[in-house]
């Protein structure tokens, strides 16, 4: 395929490269097939072959607009617009069982599946810091934290449970550590982390025992992994994000730069444990 002179449309594409802003290096894939990229300062130049989508943040638009834009030199004006409002379509349907609105990669990965097409993800582990730094002030928020992280992760695996070799997810499914029901059980953490957080977000952050959380962040992965279900999961997704319709949240340890990185990890623990779980599921 050559690079086209005039407009072409995303349906002819072969596959297409979906890539994040995570870690990684940029992937090398075929400069005359579409690609995706997200969330660029508008001083970055548009690709030819380039489709850039961006949420309501990045372009600075109001509420009122759509809540992602797409941009595209080649791309056909009408499939730019259609493509467009499928974005639209499935903010609000991920957004009814996420309780927050999706990411902007999650979002145009399931646009992209709903149109049919076959895509390969690069940097995108659905799954950025929520370490504050110290010098943070106390009521600014992480805009990673207005994103259910643990449930993306959970609908990005259905979604690849259902696409088969038509979606290509490395960040999400390379192994991170053998798969194994082999445990050594002392405790079940997950009674314990959604109690303490059920009654710190009804007491708020001076009465509450700080340090029952951060020993439970260094519970064995064993007890992690060996407690696990996926509703139990599900259980503790509220607890992982903000919501961009409240100026006050019970959520307040995502505030807090001294628990940030208690919270930080124990959302990696609950996130490897997902994984854990749907390789187990994969391989049995």
């Amino acid at each position: 395929m050559n690079i086209p002179t005039d407009k072409w449309t995303i349906q002819a594409a072969a596959g297409i490269c979906v890539i994040g802003n995570g870690p990684g290096e940029m992937p090398k894939f075929e400069r005359d097939r579409p690609f995706i990229r997200f969330n660029l300062s508008d001083n970055t130049p548009l690709s030819l072959m380039e489709i850039r989508v961006s949420n309501q943040r990045v372009t600075r638009r109001s509420n009122e607009s759509a809540v992602f834009q797409v941009l595209s030199r080649g791309m056909r004006d009408a499939e730019r617009d259609q493509f467009q409002h499928l974005l639209s379509q499935q903010a609000s349907k991920l957004g009814a069982e996420l309780g927050c609105l999706p990411s902007t990669g999650l979002a145009t990965v399931n646009a992209c599946m709903e149109q049919g097409l076959s895509l390969q993800v690069f940097r995108m582990p659905l799954r950025p810091t929520l370490f504050r730094a110290p010098e943070l002030a106390p009521r600014q928020p992480l805009a990673a934290a207005f994103h259910n992280w643990l449930g993306e992760q959970r609908l990005a695996w259905q979604l690849i449970a259902a696409q088969g070799e038509r979606l290509k997810w490395l960040d999400m499914t390379a192994k991170s550590h053998a798969v194994t029901s082999e445990t050594e059980r002392h405790l079940d953490p997950y009674p314990c982390i959604f109690d303490w957080m059920q009654d710190a977000a009804l007491r708020g952050p001076n009465s509450v025992d700080r340090a029952n959380l951060v020993e439970l962040a260094t519970s064995s992965r064993f007890d992690w992994e060996g407690h696990a279900n996926h509703e139990r999961l599900r259980q503790l997704e509220p607890f992982f994000h903000l919501d961009r319709t409240r100026q006050e949240t019970p959520n307040w340890w995502l505030y807090s730069n001294s628990l940030s990185i208690t919270i930080d990890t124990l959302l990696t623990r609950l996130t490897q444990v997902q994984h854990f779980l749907y390789l187990e599921q994969a391989a049995g």
